[in-house]
């Protein structure tokens, strides 16, 4: 695990298992409907695809694709926030647990944004911790 460098969210810390941890953080993300990458033991990146534009036209293509109701394997749905904070744009970042120095014992789940925007990260931010 790599030490933790920068500010320190409480919310952020925990002292359980870094493998047990990391598990649940996966799982979070991929309910959320994260598309996640994994970058080493303890790193994943993640992307959350920009919402979909439904015309309510008459247009035929603005039905759902997978409407299928015996579909046996179904994706979660894309999680986006208010919208008048989460614009619902593409946005990507980076999800680490790092050990914090001089402090063996405790972890921190790092979460970094890379691209996107500032509201609808802080968003998923808060809802990962959660």
């Amino acid at each position: 695990l790599r030490v933790h460098h920068g500010a320190v969210d409480q919310s952020a810390l925990t002292s359980r298992a870094p493998y047990e941890v990391f598990i649940v953080v996966k799982q979070t993300l991929v309910s959320m409907g994260i598309e996640i990458k994994r970058e080493g033991d303890f790193k994943v990146r993640c992307v959350r695809r920009k919402r979909k534009i439904i015309d309510n036209g008459n247009d035929s293509t603005s039905s759902p694709i997978n409407n299928h109701s015996n579909s046996i394997l179904t994706t979660p749905e894309i999680l986006y926030g208010d919208s008048t904070v989460d614009s619902g744009e593409e946005i990507r970042f980076a999800v680490e647990l790092c050990r914090i120095k001089n402090l063996p014992g405790l972890y921190i789940v790092d979460i970094k944004r890379m691209k996107g925007n500032l509201w609808g990260y802080k968003f998923l931010y808060h809802t990962l911790l959660e």
